[in-house]
């Protein structure tokens, strides 16, 4: 497996797939690892946050709480907790004495402009797919990611649809943002890893020098025991090679 300037992995926040993405890390020596994440969130998921004393807590609206408490939900029907694999992506960085890189932005902010700017009708869909997501099962969230995998384009252009807003400031902006950062650091790094949700790699990618050597790792290929067992195998023998 040749080795490229950039190595995306694609990943899925309920999915218990921590113990993959940490191999990939380790056993591939980035010189940086740039990971889906703020500080705020890494602190908060690492158990270092102190919230500022002369801060009062931000207020959220009730059916943007719930998303947090359905994914927490989800990811415990998977035996991890939501978004833990970004979590050992920076630990693996670290360890691997990589420069780990936070480039995400302040989510509760970005949730906060959403639902202000979100129409009527759009508020209306979140609330009842909300209500779908609370009642879920562990089948339905393989299903749909199933389907993601099997029709990105059409999954993705639906939500467009569906959700201008949404996908405008969750998708777009952060895309643009996180291209932003990769590109900023592969003017120190030769060799990079960065971890994100699935549904951002190829948005990201877009975004991206065409000179940039790229090469993907998506959610369904780490899901894949046939596939991951492969790419773990290669990444094993070059490393000793």
């Amino acid at each position: 497996m040749a080795w490229t300037m950039l190595l995306i992995i694609g990943t899925g926040h309920v999915f218990k797939i921590d113990e993959q993405v940490r191999f990939i890390i380790k056993n591939t020596w980035p010189d940086a690892v740039l990971v889906e994440l703020d500080e705020k969130r890494f602190k908060v998921m690492d158990g270092t946050y102190e919230h500022p004393k002369d801060r009062k807590p931000i207020k959220l609206p009730g059916i943007v709480k719930s998303l947090s408490k359905a994914q927490s939900r989800t990811a415990s029907q998977f035996g991890t907790y939501a978004g833990l694999e970004l979590l050992e992506a920076c630990r693996a960085g670290k360890a691997a004495g990589a420069e780990v890189i936070l480039m995400d932005g302040d989510v509760v902010e970005m949730l906060l402009r959403m639902w202000d700017e979100m129409s009527f009708i759009e508020k209306l869909r979140w609330r009842v797919s909300g209500t779908k997501d609370r009642r879920s099962s562990r089948k339905d969230v393989e299903k749909i990611q199933n389907d993601f995998s099997d029709n990105e384009k059409e999954y993705m252009d639906e939500m467009r649809r569906r959700y201008p807003t949404m996908m405008r400031i969750l998708h777009k902006e952060r895309n643009e943002a996180m291209a932003k950062e990769i590109v900023e650091a592969s003017k120190r790094h030769d060799k990079m890893v960065a971890v994100v949700g699935d549904a951002h790699v190829e948005g990201i990618v877009e975004l991206l020098p065409k000179d940039m050597d790229v090469r993907k790792v998506r959610l369904a290929d780490i899901r894949d025991e046939q596939k991951i067992g492969k790419l773990m195998s290669d990444i094993w023998y070059e490393r000793l090679g």
